[in-house]
């Protein structure tokens, strides 16, 4: 039996909203809620928008899927292709069946070793 349009949305937007709350959650010391949004259902672009201010901190472009079967690919050439300039894409995936505590985070490995590389230069310490 498939799934309603409705039920489908709302599984959408929880997750969105559970990516959201769990940000704001993490940086709470930095950022409020105007910061770190969740779009409606059905608007183009970013699922979780984040302000200027909040990318500097966190260069993600984070677009959520919550469905049974994920196009992986296509998922990433949507975050790639809505992404902000000079952020790393992500697609944050909830698997069937899964809470959105159980989700899941793809991106390109390169974009990870980049951020790895940021972090290592950031915590180098030039006395050491």
């Amino acid at each position: 039996m498939a799934i309603k349009t409705s039920s489908a949305k709302a599984k959408g937007r929880n997750l969105q909203q559970h990516c959201r709350d769990r940000i704001l959650m993490v940086f709470d010391d930095h950022l409020t809620e105007g910061d770190v949004t969740s779009t409606s259902m059905g608007a183009g672009g970013i699922d979780v928008p984040l302000s200027p201010f909040a990318r500097k901190i966190i260069p993600l472009s984070i677009e959520c899927k919550s469905v049974k079967k994920l196009d992986l690919p296509g998922s990433m050439r949507q975050a790639n292709a809505n992404k902000y300039a000079y952020t790393y894409p992500v697609v944050v995936h909830k698997p069937h069946r899964v809470g959105p505590a159980g989700s899941l985070v793809t991106m390109m490995f390169e974009d990870l070793l980049d951020i790895m590389r940021k972090l290592n230069a950031a915590s180098t310490r030039k006395d050491d």
